[in-house]
């Protein structure tokens, strides 16, 4: 039907009924600008609206005083997942536990209710569906006649059999409204109707109504061109809009593709490139876009929307003792919540202190001094749990919409700021969504407020929002929002032979022979075939000119192009909208750049004499690398810790050196130990271990059962290690324990340092072992090195003014217990894993009094350095791969250059 005619329809009363919600829009707002160009300044309002939404209305009108129950996508959804719950429980009772199946109620609901709409929409008979061989087919049966069951019972109506249930009151014989009639109906959009939409259609037109479809068009554009991009293709299309808005800024626009919601934001990025570079600068750019995006996203994953679920999940937890790590620290890092701004700094540190405490918190401890520096999130954090405690543990769903209400604003939510024209949209959608949850008091019990968010949760998810904004020049669609649009030009792209005819998939939960028998396309290998052409027809006739585009190399491979391309050649680009002339806005920013000169600069301050720099770890970075000591001793940088949960290998590693330093607080010497029996010392270990292991528990989250296995595991490691300490003194010599953890200062060059020893022999004649406990499994012995990237045992020594005989690690590993070590004590180095030190030197040094002084050059010198201020990014082989400090260093930058 021609514009004209069609405008003319709907001024004498005509109703437009459109195969969807976009359509609809669009031709409402061309009659109003119709009407506008008449020099009209008030009209009635077109009668145009989507089926559904027709559906609806004309059986409301003719069901009389008492309409059933119309149910929303959400309680049609709630009702099928309680009807699946319960037939699911009723079977696992029957069912043995070990062999009941894992099922996804709320994803089973959503395609038996996707199959529920088939079999209405395509007339497809339940009872034949109840004799499909297939179990799964004969499950559903039971579960569409337990609803419709239900909706008999209840007098409840869906949206998916509306359509039936009119027909059927137009097919009987009794009276309807003679209004009801008096406009003639014009069915636009649809390419096709389904057996439903055909019988309706029939049965108005018997009972004298009046309607016509308007045919999609069939003359193809005059004007149709292939391309083949090898890559950038969406770019290719924004570069193609911007031509011609340049030639036409009135031209209407349109971009297609396929499969739109994988496309999506690859043609949202191209589009900003060429048309409005500034919002990839500036994301919250207000000016007023050149296109739209008409394909939403699920409106749980905008930002104010999802910190509205995230301040719910903490409010539901107030209702118990303790609240999730994570739920804490996701509320601290929200911006649309009060004090967000003004106590940004204050949540970012709680947010770093959170990291390190285990997975659940007590609320008496967040309460409390954790939050000083937070006066606005604790009080809405306290208001939250007193409003919390007066809340029933289960409450119909009016309730909680209400009480979510206000825990909302108690956080001052949706923030301080005032909100951008998107951000208050998705407010107002938010909104409507929790108003809407009251709906469910009508199909499902009382909830607890767990359950109560993931419904609101699976609303919001559900939900495709997209802001409301004014006409754009170029509109971005899928195949079936263009239907029935007419345009100045359209760019159709991913037609790939992988992606044009899209894949279709039959319901699982019917017998394909039914579907089939039915018509149903997805159940046809040819249906995907005859769908895409009927679309592609329609496409290729909806605008003067068409461009066919798709990519011809994908992830390396080689692509096709459609078979349904087989008819159009490859045309040549078209040199005015090449890239040259519409650059993106990062080939702008790089042609704008400025020649940046290079000032290196590899030396900090010089540090002044006697500067406390810390443990061993300073002089290890500084051998490693000098940039990485000045970064984390001096400017204090560090990775951010995250707790795991339990024990991590640091803690576990603890657990172990503290039960072994309380054994040998008791012991004392290898006499005591050697005297022993197998029970005397079991008890001195699980003594140590379970002391050692309750101040472990501080750092942990898990149970008693997993803390009574870590107790086990180090008293065995224990043990082993103890039995490498016998087998030691009852073959070399007797040894005393004196010095556990024990303090240690040395200054070289000009630096002060302070540590701890881990444990020091003193030897039958005098001398010391000195020995670092080592958990892990390989370990690094470049004591002798240059740059000696692991100094502890080194510095040790040095530290020491009684002789020095032996020096060790400890290799304290179950079933790997032993020495890494050397010693100028032939004998000792008999032990396994230990070396001479004349060995090590290849005979240059035989006594530690020579090697101490070689060390204390070899340290001297790193320490001047780190005093001097060297900082230069020169790291040592490997040390690269035990760094966390790329971000700051930035020398994978560096490399690339």
């Amino acid at each position: 039907m021609p514009a004209d005619a069609l405008a003319a329809a709907l001024q004498d009363g005509a109703t437009v009924i459109t195969a969807g919600p976009r359509l609809a829009r669009e031709l409402t707002d061309e009659f109003d600008r119709r009407q506008l160009a008449r020099g009209l300044a008030a009209w009635p309002r077109a009668d145009i609206l989507p089926f559904s939404a027709w559906l609806r209305r004309t059986w409301q009108h003719i069901a009389g005083e008492s309409p059933a129950t119309l149910l929303d996508s959400g309680q049609l959804l709630a009702v099928w997942t309680r009807i699946i719950a319960d037939d699911l429980r009723r079977d696992d009772r029957r069912r043995p536990t070990a062999t009941a199946p894992l099922w996804n109620e709320h994803a089973t609901a959503k395609h038996a209710v996707a199959g529920w709409r088939l079999a209405q929409e395509w007339q497809i008979s339940l009872a034949d569906c109840a004799r499909s061989p297939h179990p799964d087919h004969r499950r559903w049966y039971q579960w569409a006649r337990e609803f419709s069951r239900l909706c008999a019972r209840r007098n409840w109506l869906d949206e998916h059999t509306i359509a039936a249930r009119l027909q059927a009151r137009l097919a009987a014989a009794d009276a309807l409204p003679a209004e009801l009639f008096a406009a003639k109906l014009i069915w636009a959009g649809f390419d096709y109707l389904y057996p439903q939409q055909r019988t309706l259609l029939a049965a108005w037109k018997k009972r004298g109504g009046e309607a016509e479809i308007i045919a999609p068009p069939t003359a193809a554009a005059p004007n149709i061109a292939l391309r083949a991009a090898a890559r950038d293709e969406w770019l290719a299309a924004a570069r193609w809009a911007r031509q011609k808005l340049t030639a036409q800024p009135d031209a209407k626009l349109a971009i297609v593709a396929p499969d739109l919601d994988a496309a999506a934001a690859e043609i949202e990025y191209a589009l900003n490139q060429i048309l409005c570079p500034r919002r990839l600068v500036d994301p919250d750019d207000r000016a007023q876009l050149p296109y739209h995006l008409s394909l939403g996203k699920p409106l749980a994953r905008y930002p104010v929307a999802a910190a509205a679920l995230t301040v719910l999940g903490v409010c539901a937890a107030a209702m118990k003792k303790y609240v999730a790590r994570e739920d804490i620290r996701a509320l601290a890092r929200l911006p649309c919540i009060a004090g967000a701004e003004s106590e940004a700094t204050a949540r970012a540190k709680l947010d770093l202190r959170l990291r390190q405490r285990t997975a659940k918190i007590s609320w008496e401890w967040l309460l409390g001094a954790e939050l000083d520096a937070c006066p606005i999130l604790r009080r809405a954090l306290t208001q939250a749990r007193a409003a919390a405690a007066n809340i029933a543990a289960k409450n119909s769903f009016t309730e909680w919409a209400r009480a979510f209400t206000e825990w909302l604003k108690i956080f001052g939510w949706p923030g301080e700021r005032a909100p951008s024209s998107e951000e208050y949209q998705a407010c107002q959608a938010y909104n409507k969504e929790l108003r809407a949850l009251v709906l469910l008091d009508a199909v499902l019990p009382p909830a607890s407020a767990r359950a109560a968010q993931m419904w609101l949760r699976r609303k919001l998810d559900a939900r495709l929002f997209q802001a409301e904004a004014q006409a754009a020049p170029v509109q971005v669609l899928s195949v079936n929002e263009a239907a029935g649009q007419k345009f100045d030009a359209l760019w159709f792209g991913g037609l790939r032979e992988d992606a044009w005819p899209p894949t279709m998939h039959p319901s699982p939960f019917m017998e394909p022979r039914l579907q089939r028998r039915a018509g149903v396309f997805a159940a046809r290998a040819e249906g995907s075939v005859e769908l895409a052409e009927i679309a592609q027809r329609r496409l290729l006739a909806s605008a003067k000119e068409v461009v066919l585009s798709y990519t011809k190399i994908a992830d390396g491979v080689e692509l096709e192009p459609s078979p349904l391309l087989a008819e159009f050649s490859p045309a040549a680009e078209d040199a005015t909208a090449a890239a040259t002339d519409f650059p993106t806005a990062a080939q702008m920013l790089y042609r704008a750049k400025p020649d940046l000169q290079r000032h290196p600069d590899a030396r900090a301050p010089q540090l002044p004499r006697g500067y406390a720099g810390g443990g061993i770890g300073v002089l290890a970075d500084q051998a490693a690398c000098p940039f990485r000591a000045f970064a984390r001793h001096r400017l204090g940088a560090r990775a951010v810790a995250e707790n795991e949960a339990g024990l991590d290998a640091a803690a576990r590693g603890n657990l172990l050196h503290r039960a072994l330093q309380l054994v040998w607080e008791r012991l004392g010497d290898s006499k005591k130990l050697r005297e022993l029996n197998s029970a005397e010392l079991t008890e001195i270990v699980q003594t140590a271990v379970t002391a050692a292991d309750a101040e472990s528990q501080k750092l942990s989250d898990r149970g008693r059962e997993f803390h009574r296995v870590q107790r086990a595991w180090a008293a065995e490691v224990a043990r082993e290690w103890l039995a490498v300490d016998k087998m030691r003194a009852a073959e070399i010599a007797e040894f005393t324990v004196t010095a556990r953890e024990a303090d240690a200062e040395l200054e070289l060059g000009g630096l002060r340092l302070n540590f701890k020893v881990d444990r020091i022999d003193t030897l039958a004649n005098g001398k010391l072992l000195l020995l670092d406990y080592k958990t892990g499994a390989n370990l690094s012995t470049q004591w002798l090195a240059a740059r000696a990237t692991a100094p502890q045992l080194a510095l040790y020594t040095l530290a020491q003014t009684a002789a020095v005989e032996t020096i060790a690690y400890a290799k304290v590993r179950r079933a790997e217990c032993g020495f890494v070590g050397v010693s100028e004590n032939a004998l000792t180095a008999r032990l396994p894993g230990m070396k001479t030190l004349a060995a090590v030197t290849a005979g240059e040094i035989t006594k530690f009094a020579e090697l101490r002084r070689q060390w204390r050059a070899i340290f001297t010198q790193l320490a001047e350095e780190f005093m001097a201020g060297a900082a230069g990014v020169t790291p040592a082989k490997d040390a690269c791969g035990h760094c966390d400090l790329h971000g700051l260093c930035r020398i994978d930058a560096a490399a690339g250059e």
